[in-house]
């Protein structure tokens, strides 16, 4: 099930797993469907991890390890727990939306008492990894209960479902709610994680336009729609739909309607009941 995560998805996801480590002291991360790190927290990698992987057979035995982790889950649709190469336990769980796997919400980096590499480290690897906090077997196991509570949790659920929508239909929306933001084609794409061959190819196979025409369509939309249902001034209005300069909104307006804003609002309301 391929996802696109937008940056207020990731934004939001951010903040459940900021709230998951302040309670467990324990790291996180979300994956899409594809397996692909979305977002975590608090840092990617402990300071352990991090020189471990400086090391490219490490590096690849880590990897390796976190991709048949994905796996079985995909597979088995179960949460998986397991101790990779270095000492650490890891847990995943599926995050399965409509019957199907859409993501993954993932613990890991934990030092587990009594645990140990599967092979010697050397001074200074060793010295970080005997930094490393201890975790309890019962607090892990209590947060795998609550990272399996947060695998099922509506609000994770619909962010991924958000992230199902097509391009075009991520365009749409965004673009909708955030009028007043900065719109412009390289900010559309660094949103939507998209390149620019992909947004123009969305905003015209299903719009029949660029993406910017698109955008001064919504924008010029909801400015009409502001004239006839509200007494707001026209250069309010124009802010309020993103463009600032009254005199650019008033000769985009005449251009698209026909008539300046003020002749479309008396237009509007004379032929309202």
């Amino acid at each position: 099930m391929e996802t696109i995560f937008t940056e207020y998805n990731v934004r939001e996801l951010k903040r459940l797993l900021k709230d998951f480590y302040l309670l467990t002291g324990i790291k996180i991360c979300v994956y899409d469907g594809e397996g692909r790190e979305v977002c975590y927290y608090p840092e990617r990698f402990t300071e352990f991890c991090r020189c471990l992987r400086e090391d490219g057979a490490m590096n690849a035995r880590c990897r390796e390890s976190d991709r048949s982790a994905l796996a079985r889950c995909l597979c088995t649709g179960q949460t998986q727990i397991y101790t990779c190469h270095a000492g650490l336990t890891e847990c995943i769980a599926p995050v399965t939306v409509r019957g199907a796997i859409g993501g993954f919400i993932v613990i890991g980096q934990i030092r587990e008492q009594n645990a140990r590499p599967d092979e010697g480290l050397d001074d200074a690897l060793a010295r970080l990894y005997e930094a490393l906090p201890v975790i309890s077997r019962e607090k892990i196991a209590a947060a795998v209960h609550i990272l399996e509570a947060c695998a099922g949790y509506e609000q994770l659920r619909r962010f991924v479902e958000e992230g199902e929508l097509s391009l075009h239909e991520k365009l749409e929306k965004y673009v909708g709610a955030n009028l007043t933001a900065d719109l412009e084609v390289n900010a559309l794409c660094s949103v939507l994680h998209v390149s620019r061959r992909e947004l123009y190819r969305a905003a015209r196979e299903s719009f029949g336009c660029t993406p910017a025409e698109f955008v001064r369509e919504r924008r010029l939309a909801c400015a009409a729609e502001l004239l006839r249902t509200t007494s707001l001034p026209v250069s309010v209005i124009a802010e309020r739909c993103g463009i600032g300069d009254y005199n650019y909104f008033s000769k985009l307006f005449r251009l698209r309607y026909d008539l300046s804003p003020r002749a479309y609002r008396s237009t509007a309301g004379e032929t309202s009941f």
